[in-house]
Formats: structure tokens, sequence, C-alpha cells
């Protein structure tokens, strides 16, 4: 029997040791799965970081002309701004020269007024001359028609005196 069982040993160990190694076959096929799943995982991983990496990169570029574009609004903003804020005061300018050119033609159409007035004043005057001989136009007229003698004459008229009296 002896002989038996040193027979069946090896047959033991053969079967005992099977299932052992088909275990370990197992579980090195399960940790080779598990590593290439790993690396499946992280190479995913790894595409999707880069991915986002150009995504940033390209938001960032992005934003940067943004940027460029809101200082570039911002500065055609302001100079619109002092354009507006000139063009106002060229407005206002404006406005005070032309109250300004008012005044004035009131002031000349009140001294045309008064010119038109004085003129009429002086043509009635005129008029009121013409009507009425003068005295002073009285002797010359009278020294004119008189034959007396140009000495008396030149006298009369140097003095405005009457011929009456100049004799």
């Amino acid at each position: 029997m002896d002989s038996s069982r040193a027979a069946l040993k090896p047959d033991e160990r053969g079967f005992g040791d099977a299932p052992a190694k088909s275990q370990g076959k197992l579980a090195l096929a399960l940790g080779v799965i598990a590593i290439a799943l790993s690396l499946v995982r992280g190479f995913v991983y790894l595409i999707s970081v880069r991915r986002l990496e150009r995504e940033v990169a390209r938001l960032s570029q992005q934003t940067e002309g943004f940027s460029r574009l809101v200082v570039g609004a911002q500065e055609q903003s302001q100079t619109l701004a002092q354009q507006a804020s000139q063009a106002a005061a060229n407005a206002q300018a404006a406005a005070q020269q032309r109250d300004l050119a008012k005044q004035e033609q009131s002031n000349s159409e009140a001294q045309a007024q008064l010119a038109r007035q004085q003129a009429v004043a002086e043509q009635q005057k005129a008029d009121a001359e013409q009507c009425a001989p003068a005295p002073a136009k009285l002797p010359r007229q009278l020294l004119l028609n008189s034959g007396g003698s140009s000495f008396r004459m030149a006298l009369i008229v140097s003095a405005g005196v009457e011929p009456r009296k100049a004799r």
C-alpha cells in the first residue's frame, strides 16, 4: 500500500497543483487585464487633458482678442465722448454768436429808426425854413436888389447886419 500511496501522491499533487496553477493564471490574467484597463484609462485621461488644454488655450486667445476689442471700444467711446463734448461747446459758442448777432441787429435797427426819425425832423425843419424867409437871408436879398456899393454890401454880408442899419 505504500507503493500505491506513493503512486497516488504524485497524482494528488497534480490534481492539487492544477487548481492552484489555474487560480494563479487567472489572477495573472486579471492583473494583466486590470493593468491594461488602467493604461487605457490613463491614455483616455491624457487625451482628455490635452484636449482640455487646447480648449483652454483657444479660450485664452479668444479672451485676449475680446480684451483688445473692449480696449478699442473704450478708446473709441472716449474719443466719441470728447468729440461730442467739443460739438456741444461749439454749439454753445454758435448760440452765443447768434444771440450776439440778434442783439447787434436790434441795435442796428434801433439806430436806423433813430436816423430815420432825425432825417424826418431835419426834413421838416428844412421844409419849414423854405416856407418862411430866414432873417439872415433877407438882408442879402435886399443887398442884391439894391444898387449900393460893394463895400457896403461886403460890410453888411460880413457883419450880418440889415442894409438900413449899415448906412
